[in-house]
């Protein structure tokens, strides 16, 4: 559950649309709200019906609506405490429709709920497991997911699959049918729990399968106890793309999508799995205005070979990032860290590289604003770069001459900064995928460069702005 305080005058007005096909029935669920708040819900196109539930025992109210219809679902209640409702959209019509939900509260907990995905099929498997069913032996051999796709909350330990001896190595993966996961809730990790036993001294771990590829040896594993106990393994990112999961991860339509999950045995025998299973944990949506992240340095993305940089006193040897992403502190004092610009012949320039944000790809990005302190010795020119298209630097495209430039007159240290409005490897807004490092022309790194001169620099950051 994601719970979210404001204070009264600090309302949040969210909303957000929502295709729905033909036949399908989508669901938010647990919006809370006071009796000073409303609900309301609008239909775009087609023919929409919507039902909103009181969880607190309060009657069902429903409405269809078609066109551009309004219907305020919630609203002049006497009680002034918070009730939760669930808010249900059918399309009963032959195209697909589309709808507005808009909401607004101080106090406000959404929690899309967890969704699940089970054993649908075997995908992988290195051996023979031995089968049970109501706790008889039913044989070895193919098919085992059934054995464990008990669905949540419940489980059944009389149902389950043994390996008995050499189990060391062996592992036993499941497919899933896919599921949609709405882009309009932030996908926050992918969950992977299994409930084992084992009658002797052994160890096992989780594992995903995404764009083909398994990925066993993320979860560090547990030591498996003689009773059974359910375990689980919490995978932030998608391991194949090193950044956030997506709705296409779930839904089959991204080439990196997970297609299976499973257990390895590292170590032991005698190993009894009842249950398997995935969920997606997803956050509350953000509220509907304008948004701002920061990306900081956490690695050297190359720098002109020409010139001479120092990281320290007169240390001229990387790492460089360290030095610089940091904004806050100690920026000008003895204990200050910084990079120091010493050529005397010549233009030169830094950059970093930093870990990709987590921005649903229906968001907007406005602008990427770089940020950097410095301390001009004399006279000198400074930019704002940039680098798409490449992981590391001979692959990428450095723009060095979108920034005009900001000219320092030597007057100690200064906030220097530049938007980039668009992305100058395409001349177009930035996306969500070109921060993420998934687009063709995607952000690599960012930097500054100077002219001939001397000067140190102690921050150097991103600013991005975006909204929903």
């Amino acid at each position: 559950m994601t719970f979210m305080h404001h204070s009264p005058e600090d309302y949040q007005f969210i909303r957000y649309a929502e295709q729905i096909a033909p036949g399908q029935v989508y669901e938010i669920r647990n919006i809370c709200l006071d009796s000073t708040q409303f609900l309301e819900v609008s239909c775009d196109v087609g023919q929409l019906t919507f039902v909103v539930e009181d969880q607190t025992g309060g009657s069902s109210e429903g409405c269809t609506i078609s066109g551009t219809s309004t219907w305020t679902a919630v609203k002049d209640r006497s009680s002034d405490n918070f009730r939760r409702y669930n808010l249900y959209v059918s399309n009963l019509g032959s195209e697909v429709g589309i709808f507005y939900v808009y909401y607004s509260c101080y106090d406000l907990i959404v929690d899309p709920g967890p969704t699940y995905g089970y054993p649908s099929e075997d995908t992988s498997v290195s051996t023979t497991w031995r089968c049970y069913q109501g706790g008889v032996y039913q044989g070895e051999g193919p098919p085992y997911y059934f054995r464990v796709h008990d669905e949540v909350p419940g489980y059944d330990d009389n149902s389950y699959i043994e390996l008995q001896t050499n189990a060391a190595g062996q592992n036993v993966y499941f497919g899933f049918t896919t599921f949609y996961v709405s882009e309009r809730f932030i996908i926050d990790s992918v969950k992977i729990y299994y409930r084992v036993k084992s009658n002797s001294p052994a160890e096992i771990r989780s594992g995903v399968i995404c764009g083909g590829t398994t990925y066993d040896s993320i979860d560090p594993g547990v030591t498996v106890e003689q009773t059974w106990t359910t375990y689980s393994y919490q995978y932030f990112y998608n391991p194949q793309t090193g950044v956030n999961w997506t709705v296409g991860d779930f839904s089959g339509e991204s080439a990196h999508a997970l297609s299976g999950f499973g257990l390895d045995v590292i170590s032991g025998s005698d190993i009894e799995i009842s249950q398997c299973y995935l969920e997606v944990v997803s956050v509350v949506p953000l509220p509907h205005g304008q948004h701002t992240l920061y990306l900081y340095p956490i690695a050297d993305f190359g720098h002109d070979p020409e010139t001479y940089w120092y990281s320290e006193g007169e240390n001229h040897d990387p790492p460089y990032w360290d030095k610089v992403n940091d904004p806050v502190g100690d920026d000008e004092g003895p204990n200050s860290t910084f990079v120091m610009h010493g050529s005397v012949s010549g233009s030169g320039y830094i950059g970093f590289t930093f870990t990709p944000p987590s921005i649903s790809s229906w968001l907007s990005v406005q602008s990427v604003t770089l940020h950097c302190r410095v301390n001009a010795q004399e006279d000198l020119v400074i930019k704002a770069v940039v680098w798409t298209g490449g992981i590391v630097p001979i692959y990428a495209t450095r723009y060095d001459n979108v920034d005009p430039g900001f000219t320092s007159l030597s007057v100690g240290f200064q906030n220097v900064s530049y938007t980039f409005s668009v992305n100058p490897a395409t001349g177009v807004a930035w996306t969500p995928d070109d921060l993420g490092k998934i687009s063709t022309d995607f952000l690599a790194g960012f930097g500054v460069s100077v002219t001939i001169g001397n000067f140190n620099m102690n921050w150097c950051y991103l600013e991005v702005t975006y909204t929903t």
